[in-house]
């Protein structure tokens, strides 16, 4: 007999989780909601996939008004058990906010939170989502509006309010929330050690930061003709730096008209106009990886001074300011062996240099003007001949001996 109320009670239990879904509550929990955080793509809009959204919050679109669509949405069978909510317990309130701590219950810490988008009831969230379009800068620093050189972590939260009390259900780590790592902060300049002329081209070299700068990803090369770009637009086109030139068309900068003399390893010169912000049309190389510290620009014109500069690029697509830039020329040079060409009278270990305005020999070998172009001297005559006579007394000799 002692049994029986114990029956009778788990009789009671299974009952009672045999009712329908109707006469109970469902709860929602973080996971019934998704995040996506989308650019504009033409007429619509892309989702940004993690390692994206790194490159594409930074200071230089932050200067720029690219938009930001933060879309929120129901998870698969969320719709369903938010509609049942709200036909057992009103219309509820979906509300976005952005800010360091928007889901706690103390409403003083919710004071630096702003709000994205509208409210919307449960019955609408379920049917099309929340959608809040901002701008980068209104996502970087919503309560300044200002992009200050720093790395912040933003988190985007969704209040969900199934009284509509104005008191979260989700609190805190409970509370589905979306964090966008935003990285205004550009790498150290490198320095650069020299810039040297070559035949047509300059070669290049830097010191590479030290290790303690953990998010560089390379370096990046910048050139210019005076204020003229070297390179057609598209020769380079593994560009991993996002600047305002490249993304916000700045305007350049004033041009300088200063001159100077060209020292053997670069003359440093303050970075000016289109070359000061960084212009991908000035850009001469593709992404350099981090472990290079040299590289050549070849391409170019003797004689002709050029300014050259290098920048340091970070994972996020940053790049480091041009503090300065150098002022080379590309000297033609010439081998041993042209400079010999170019001398078929010299005598043994003799080997005249052609441009004997430049006082210097090649090798060693004394100086001298060369002949005219196509002149043969006599003693080139002279083997020619013997060598024909030799190969026609060696063919009459076989004829006979046949």
């Amino acid at each position: 007999m002692s049994r029986r109320p114990a029956a009778l009670a788990v009789f009671l239990l299974a009952f009672a989780g045999a009712l329908p879904a109707a006469a109970q509550t469902p709860a929602l929990v973080k996971e019934d909601f998704l995040f996506r955080v989308q650019r504009r793509d033409g007429a619509g809009y892309t989702d940004l996939i993690a390692a994206e959204r790194a490159r594409y919050f930074n200071l230089a679109k932050c200067e720029c008004k690219i938009e930001i669509r933060i879309r929120a949405e129901p998870a698969v069978n969320a719709a369903a058990k938010m509609t049942q909510i709200a036909a057992m317990s009103g219309p509820g309130i979906i509300r976005m906010m952005i800010g360091p701590n928007c889901a706690d219950a103390d409403p003083r810490q919710r004071a630096d939170c702003v709000q994205l988008g509208p409210d919307l009831t449960f019955v609408e969230f379920a049917s099309r989502g929340l959608i809040a379009d901002r701008t980068v800068k209104q996502i970087a620093s919503p309560m300044t509006m200002k992009c200050d050189p720093v790395r912040r972590e933003q988190k985007i939260w969704l209040l969900v309010d199934a009284r509509s009390d104005s008191m979260p259900d989700l609190l805190r780590d409970a509370a589905p929330v979306e964090s966008v790592i935003v990285d205004n902060e550009p790498p150290p300049a490198p320095s650069v050690r020299e810039v040297t002329g070559g035949h047509e081209a300059l070669a290049v070299s830097w010191a590479g930061l030290p290790p303690d700068v953990a998010d560089l990803d390379g370096y990046q090369i910048f050139c210019s003709r005076a204020e003229h770009q070297v390179f057609a637009d598209g020769t380079f086109d593994d560009l991993q730096m996002e600047t305002p030139a490249s993304l916000c068309g700045a305007p350049a900068a004033a041009v300088s008209t200063r001159t100077a003399a060209v020292l053997d390893r670069g003359t440093p010169f303050p970075a000016f106009g289109d070359l000061k912000n960084l212009d991908p049309r000035f850009a001469c190389s593709d992404h350099l990886p981090a472990t290079q510290t040299s590289t050549r620009i070849s391409i170019l014109q003797n004689g002709i001074p050029y300014l050259v500069g290098v920048a340091s690029v970070d994972r996020h697509g940053n790049t480091s300011p041009l503090t300065a830039v150098y002022l080379q020329r590309p000297v033609p040079t010439k081998s041993f062996y042209l400079g010999y060409r170019e001398c078929p009278d010299a005598g043994p270990g003799e080997c005249r240099d052609s441009n004997p305005d430049r006082g210097q020999a090649l090798g060693g070998c004394a100086l001298g003007r060369p002949r005219a172009r196509g002149a043969v001297g006599q003693g080139g005559v002279a083997a020619a001949f013997v060598v024909l006579a030799t190969v026609f007394a060696l063919g009459r000799t076989r004829r006979g001996s046949a």
